[in-house]
């Protein structure tokens, strides 16, 4: 039963997420969780704790408005006070120019107690890289090659 509720929280955080609301993940993050996203890019990086990982997603939706996350895969394993999941994510955005950019993402969390405490994110980084040039250079958006958001 626990890893049902797991389950449906993760992927109504997603589904939310893509709707814009990103209070959704924070909500279900310790104050002082770790999130990891791969790459060396603007969105890259690690942060330490749940106002700077906010921060880090109003940044993404300022750069990727309506990015869509769909949790193909979600897998959880583990007690209340300490659940392992690992969630396989189909993630598109629609481009300005009307192209649609389409990645796989992998995201695994540790849980204690029903609160992500640590996160790491990866994805095809050349390829999400490739897209944040693309929205400097050809759409405008400044802040996608901004020093990214660590700490």
């Amino acid at each position: 039963m626990y890893h049902t509720i797991v389950k449906k929280l993760v992927k109504n955080s997603f589904k939310e997420l893509s709707a814009g609301n990103y209070h959704a993940a924070t909500d279900l993050m310790a104050e002082n969780c770790q999130y990891y996203f791969v790459g060396k890019h603007a969105l890259g990086g690690r942060r330490s704790h749940r106002a700077l990982i906010s921060t880090w997603f109003e940044r993404f939706l300022r750069i990727l408005p309506q990015f869509q996350f769909k949790p193909t895969e979600v897998l959880v394993n583990g007690w209340p006070w300490n659940t392992k999941v690992a969630v396989k994510l189909d993630v598109s955005w629609q481009r300005p120019d009307g192209e649609i950019y389409k990645n796989i993402a992998l995201q695994m969390m540790t849980l204690k107690w029903g609160k992500a405490v640590n996160i790491i994110t990866i994805d095809d980084t050349h390829g999400f890289g490739a897209l944040l040039d693309d929205v400097v250079h050809k759409f405008g958006v400044a802040e996608a090659a901004a020093t990214p958001i660590e700490g």
